[in-house]
């Protein structure tokens, strides 16, 4: 189960760090109201914990949308089983590289696999003038 586990967790970090190389240019300018990023992750990790799968969908960066319209119900799974029950803020970190506006989020949390305690990144980016989900990283 680790093991799997693990090769998943790969995969995606592979595959988004693959995406942040491809990215393009849509809408990567903040508009005025726009929902804070770690709002915009607690609508997304509730979505999943309910199997909210438009919503989830609504909140992934285009990129890695594509991952969730292949195979919805496995992203849903992996998914489950890596953000913790009780994601608790840690920091926020804004930076700007290129065009791109990036928010990292540093969370603590139990993991619902081991029940242990884990610690995460998460790297929201602004697309379509909104924060998005671009990648997490769960130790």
């Amino acid at each position: 189960m680790r093991i799997r586990l693990f090769a998943v967790m790969a995969l995606l970090f592979y595959t988004f760090s693959f995406t942040f190389a491809l990215a393009k240019n849509t809408g990567h300018k903040l508009r005025d109201g726009a929902a804070k990023p770690q709002v915009v992750f607690s609508t997304y990790a509730n979505a999943v914990k309910r199997g909210d799968i438009g919503v989830v969908k609504s909140l992934v960066y285009s990129k890695g949308k594509v991952l969730w319209e292949r195979s919805p119900r496995k992203m849903l799974a992996m998914s489950k089983g890596t953000i913790p029950d009780n994601p608790i803020l840690q920091s926020i970190k804004k930076k700007k590289e290129y065009q791109y506006q990036y928010a990292i989020l540093a969370y603590r949390g139990i993991s619902p696999a081991t029940k242990r305690q884990v610690n995460g990144e998460v790297w929201m980016i602004v697309e379509d003038g909104g924060w998005k989900v671009y990648n997490m990283i769960w130790k």
